[in-house]
């Protein structure tokens, strides 16, 4: 506790009084310097993709500029793209790092956004609404949207039937259905949200895809 303000001192963000102050400037993107320690590399496909978006719904995020150093930190690829459309300023956060944190931040800042996952579901409804007239941008929307049903994809023989004695009639069914392709991914969203709103607990059944559908099927019906 910081006695002359009361403010708490937290590991995570340090003396609030002493935080280094980050601004939002707009600067040509001609005055920001490219790090030389960026590992970063862009395809053509990617710049295509950004120059799309940024054509349809203009800026809608900065780059990160370290005034003590002169060097953009984050943000090569969109100063890039500012540049060859002839952009004549661009939003710009600014801060002061040492040459240390800035490494830091360089290694760490595209990885660590990369460790979120996706919820399919969510992910497959908002998709639905998203619409654009650039191919390249759409071919990134079809495949973030491909990786992320990859992990909604159910196997049939999740978890098989339990073994019988001969003469005993199983009690469990095995049905196959013919799906388009455009219906099996709904039945797989409805199957993965079905599985989200809680444990099949009391049910006889181990396999958890045969729940969710029946869970389904009862919510249909006025069952559940």
């Amino acid at each position: 506790m910081n006695k002359r303000t009361g403010r708490k001192r937290t590991a995570a963000t340090g003396d609030q009084d002493q935080a280094p102050a980050l601004r939002l400037e707009w600067r040509s993107p001609a005055e920001l310097a490219v790090n030389p320690r960026n590992w970063r590399r862009h395809p053509e496909q990617q710049e295509a993709a950004l120059a799309g978006v940024l054509s349809e719904v203009g800026w809608a995020g900065a780059c990160l500029f370290n005034e003590a150093t002169g060097l953009l930190i984050d943000g090569h690829l969109r100063q890039k793209v500012a540049l060859a459309n002839g952009a004549d300023k661009i939003p710009v956060l600014v801060g002061r790092w040492t040459p240390d944190q800035e490494a830091k931040i360089l290694a760490t800042l595209d990885p660590i956004a990369g460790l979120a996952t996706a919820d399919p579901v969510a992910l497959d409804q908002l998709l639905r609404d998203v619409t654009t007239s650039c191919e390249e941008l759409q071919a990134v929307l079809d495949g973030l949207w491909a990786d992320a049903q990859e992990g909604a994809v159910f196997d049939a023989a999740e978890a098989a039937p339990p073994e019988l004695p001969d003469g005993d009639r199983s009690p469990f069914q095995q049905m196959t259905f013919t799906l388009h392709d455009s219906q099996a991914e709904t039945v797989k969203a409805a199957i993965e949200k079905a599985k989200a709103t809680g444990d099949f607990n009391g049910s006889p059944n181990e396999n958890s895809n045969g729940n969710a559908l029946a869970r389904i099927a009862e919510a249909y019906l006025g069952q559940g």
